[in-house]
């Protein structure tokens, strides 16, 4: 399979969940063998940071990299729908701290990109090739990785909420899959952690627009859930949005409980230090079928 990046450059404005603030992002075209690379710009001035498991400098409550003084916040989203629609470069300016919450979902970034269209370059795609069972476990939950020909994801959490429970969820890669059944799911929280991660500088921007808030014991979002197991799909997001940050198309099935950023980004430290684990191959071969497009269906909450 070819890399791939945009036709057309994408441009929106939105709100970053943490900081409140109103942020502009441009997604452009760029050449093969570049991966995600932002430029933060501040005037005239821009400053280069590449989505890279090794520049994650910190993981609470979203994603956030750096490169010296240069750091972005809630990167996860937009690569989970840059990989999720098959692009594997492109250039990313911001203006601002963080990438736009949008709705909370990945729905928005995949509709900016499937507008500007997908076109494939005359690379062929790296692919990180999983040759052996490999596993890291934490307090919370454990992650696990096995060969496969194909990249997929079977996620389980629990939750001690009557709305939450036990969720599990298996999604093989596939554009349409993505689009439909990934994408639409939002972030959550609980009504009962609010205060204290307002008073950690976090969810300056969130809302019942851009989050899924659980009281004691039900959604209190008016249009309710998207799915009924929501919660879960959105952690699956998570995870293809830190797994982007190998740059490369991961082949192997991974298995995760309770993943999080932060044990998700561990996790694939500890699986790149470790070559007995993997292989990087490039390949020409053609195995997974591919178009950028807009969801089937308009979503609306149910």
């Amino acid at each position: 399979m070819l890399q791939r990046t945009l036709k057309r450059t994408a441009s929106f404005v939105g709100v970053g969940l943490h900081s409140g603030l109103s942020t502009r992002v441009t997604v452009k075209p760029t050449g093969p063998d570049q991966g995600y690379v932002f430029r933060l710009i501040e005037g005239d001035a821009a400053r280069e940071i590449v989505a890279r498991v090794e520049n994650v400098v910190d993981t609470q409550r979203c994603t956030t990299i750096a490169a010296g003084a240069a750091r972005l916040h809630t990167i996860e989203h937009l690569l989970a729908a840059l990989r999720g629609l098959g692009v594997d470069n492109a250039e990313i300016g911001i203006e601002g701290p963080e990438v736009p919450i949008l709705d909370g979902s990945a729905r928005g970034f995949v509709e900016f990109i499937a507008a500007a269209g997908v076109q494939e370059q005359d690379r062929p795609r790296r692919r990180l090739v999983i040759e052996r069972r490999f596993r890291l476990e934490d307090d919370s939950g454990y992650i696990e990785v096995s060969p496969d020909d194909h990249f997929s994801v079977e996620c389980t959490i629990e939750f001690a909420h009557p709305q939450i429970q036990r969720q599990s969820i298996i999604y093989r890669d596939d554009d349409a899959a993505f689009v439909d059944e990934i994408a639409p799911a939002r972030t959550f929280g609980f009504v009962s952690e609010l205060e204290k991660l307002r008073e950690a500088g976090l969810i300056r921007g969130g809302s019942l627009e851009n989050a899924v808030v659980f009281d004691e014991t039900s959604c209190v979002n008016p249009d309710g859930l998207r799915f009924p197991d929501e919660c879960v799909r959105h952690k699956v997001l998570d995870v293809i949005g830190d797994f982007s940050l190998v740059n490369a198309q991961i082949d192997g099935k991974v298995t995760a409980f309770c993943p999080g950023h932060s044990l998700n980004n561990r996790f694939l430290r500890c699986l790149l230090a470790d070559p007995s684990a993997y292989r990087i191959e490039e390949s020409g071969d053609s195995r997974r079928s591919f178009r950028a497009r807009a969801p089937r269906k308009s979503w609306s909450n149910s």
